[in-house]
């Protein structure tokens, strides 16, 4: 089915999904970049279905498979230069949201062939419209599928830095759960927590619409009744699945209007520097959100509305996610000052009720990390 809440794309959702959206694919160009990493797209299916669509309309295709967590600018650019030396005219994204995100780059390099690499930060005018776009993903977390964010890291692999227009859309995104099914337990978790995220996070931006509010609030509700399960909280079956495909698209489409809070650049740091996987890397700061949050009369309005939905407290479910994070490690004060320093301009810190000080930056770290 397609999706009609989400807007800007045509998302069809559902495990025939792919083949709902086949006529739309094939109708985009006559020879497609396929974008994705080493492996999840193959063992997941995804990639092989995607061979069989194009072969059965007599579509060609390359394939870069070089994206990998965090992709870099580097690696989107290549992979456009490959699709340009192959006559590629449209860009297939299948992955997670790395290959998503790589995916949107690509498709804006692939019609720039004289953009520089940082030029994709800085869009004007006189620049051409990105390649079409086809987005699989094969995890349910950054919801990239249903907004315009593409989040590249800068070469040294130091920072991240984000990608975004009215053009970086998707054309097309076909979310099909059973391509989520192949997923380890460990990565399922993180995509889930950084789903979460971004709906507690959409829902206290002061950018929020009823709209939005409404995506978030029952993305948040979908993953939350697996999360809370005191035992094996991922031993999910075909239906949960469904329910965190679903969030994710959900989620991903509240944050197109919001942007994110203070734990995304804050888990950056952790995510570029000690490898923890994103989703983790912002859960184990969602307590300190709610927290921070709650001293305003706004926050505590919103975060009673956002947890009453969930019937937990505050309390209780900032404690759950970082408990679920998984994250333990011990950061000095000059780490973590290195660290945020990095991150403290971004405009997240100032996408909630609350706006963090260094010093209270700082003491998240002190709290969190034993420094």
């Amino acid at each position: 089915m397609i999706v009609t809440e989400i807007k800007n794309a045509d998302v069809y959702f559902g495990n025939g999904a792919l083949d709902e959206a086949e006529q739309k694919i094939c109708g985009l160009g006559g020879k497609a970049l396929v974008v994705s990493g080493a492996h999840a797209a193959d063992i997941s299916g995804a990639y092989r279905d995607i061979c069989i669509l194009l072969e059965k309309h007599g579509i060609g295709h390359a394939r870069y498979a070089q994206i990998r967590e965090n992709p870099s600018v580097t690696s989107c650019y290549e992979g456009a230069a490959l699709g340009r030396e192959e006559d590629c005219d449209f860009v297939i994204a299948v992955g997670g949201g790395s290959a998503m995100d790589a995916g949107k780059a690509a498709a804006f390099y692939l019609t720039n062939p004289e953009a520089g690499k940082e030029d994709i930060f800085h869009i004007t005018e006189d620049m051409n419209r990105p390649a079409p776009l086809v987005a699989v993903p094969t995890t349910a977390g950054t919801g990239s599928e249903a907004n315009r964010y593409s989040v590249l890291t800068e070469d040294g692999g130091l920072k991240k830095h984000t990608y975004k227009s009215s053009l970086s859309y998707p054309d097309i995104s076909a979310v099909c759960p059973k391509y989520t099914y192949s997923l380890p337990e460990q990565y399922t978790l993180s995509t889930a927590l950084d789903a979460f995220a971004h709906s507690i996070e959409s829902y206290l931006s002061p950018k929020s619409t009823d709209h939005s509010r409404k995506l978030a609030s029952e993305a948040a509700g979908l993953i939350w009744n697996i999360l809370k399960r005191e035992k094996a909280p991922l031993d999910i079956d075909e239906a949960g699945r469904e329910d965190l495909s679903k969030a994710a698209m959900l989620a991903g489409a509240a944050i197109d209007v919001t942007g994110t809070g203070f734990p995304h650049p804050m888990g950056y740091g952790l995510t570029l520097g000690y490898g923890v996987p994103h989703g983790s890397a912002c859960a184990v700061f969602e307590d300190a959100y709610i927290r921070y949050n709650m001293i305003t009369a706004e926050g505590r309005r919103l975060i009673a509305g956002f947890c009453g939905g969930l019937e937990v407290s505050p309390e209780e479910l900032g404690a759950k996610l970082v408990a679920l994070s998984g994250v333990r490690m011990h950061i000095s004060r000059e780490k973590a000052e290195e660290l945020i320093s990095r991150v403290e301009n971004a405009s997240n810190f100032s996408n909630s009720p609350y706006i963090l000080s260094r010093g209270e930056m700082l003491d998240i770290y002190k709290r969190q990390f034993k420094n």
